[in-house]
């Protein structure tokens, strides 16, 4: 990321000192031409000032013919510079270094003058400090930096929020449920403000509605089971394939002279150890059809 949002400073950078050094050059080129040094330096102070360059221009030998700084340095020669040589070779060029006349890193834009024939005459030099794509650079990474604490400082409250938004509601249909497990069945869960948790707990709502009055109706049933089979008179014996008491009623118990805890779940062939019973019973468990028989249980 920093890696590209360098590049773009310093290639919006460079056509700054390109569209400037289009510029310069459309005003210099005549006198560059004429060779009118007193003009083109006071041209090269006044422009260099007005658009804040470093300008230097230069005869095809290399010499200086006008300059917006001092080129008096003893180890300064035109030449000594890429982007100098390249510009006398006609090729339009910039280079980043370090210059000794300002002692500060700089960019720097180079371009040839061209005569009608043709003919390289000179070229010219702007530069730009370096620090103004930096300084830049180091502004829009202070605040891409707060930017991003802003960002995660929001995204941490949006993620509680969301998260209690979504936790509330699912704690609240856990206890519902567990309300519904232990039987409380007409304690409505309450609905949440979400769409997705609101049909669910809509459904859960009618779902334990349902089995309440499934299992009301059970128990009513039940109810009016037990009640018949109380005022029956014969006596009633449920038994099951193992030949275990599943149910009996007050007639049973009375004639057995047991209670009917005593009797369920307990072998009938215990219970009644009469061999008649048992053959009847025998009889009734291997066919579809009722037999009717009489069986004396105390002979005496």
């Amino acid at each position: 990321m920093s890696k590209i949002v360098g590049t773009m400073f310093f290639n919006r950078t460079t056509e700054i000192l390109v569209s400037r050094s289009a510029l310069l050059e459309d005003i210099l080129t005549p006198l560059v031409l004429r060779s009118d040094r007193a003009s083109l330096q006071a041209s090269v102070d006044r422009l260099g000032k007005k658009i804040n360059l470093e300008v230097i221009v230069i005869d095809a030998q290399g010499q200086v013919m006008a300059a917006s700084v001092d080129t008096r340095h003893p180890r300064w020669k035109a030449l000594h510079f890429a982007e100098m040589r390249h510009a006398l070779e006609g090729r339009a060029n910039y280079q980043v270094h370090n210059s000794l006349l300002q002692n500060t890193k700089m960019i720097f834009y180079a371009s040839p003058f061209v005569n009608s024939e043709g003919k390289i005459m000179g070229a010219m030099r702007v530069g730009i400090p370096y620090r103004t794509v930096k300084v830049p650079m180091d502004q829009l990474y202070s605040k891409l930096f707060y930017a991003g604490l802003v960002i995660a400082f929001l995204s941490a409250i949006l993620s509680l929020v969301i998260s209690h938004n979504i936790t509330q509601p699912i704690a609240l249909l856990k206890k519902g449920a567990e309300r519904f497990a232990k039987g409380h069945l007409d304690e409505k869960m309450p609905i949440p403000n979400t769409e997705e948790m609101a049909s669910l707990a809509v459904a859960m709502n009618e779902m334990a509605t349902q089995l309440d009055s499934r299992l009301q109706t059970i128990d009513h049933q039940n109810r009016e089971k037990a009640v018949i089979l109380k005022s029956m008179v014969a006596g009633l014996l449920l038994i099951d394939p193992y030949k275990h008491i599943a149910m009996v009623n007050d007639a049973v118990t009375h004639l057995l002279n047991r209670s009917e805890k005593e009797l369920l779940g307990k072998s009938v062939v215990e219970v009644i150890p009469n061999p008649d019973f048992q053959r009847v019973l025998e009889e009734a468990m291997h066919q579809a059809e009722p037999i009717e028989t009489e069986i004396c249980l105390d002979p005496e």
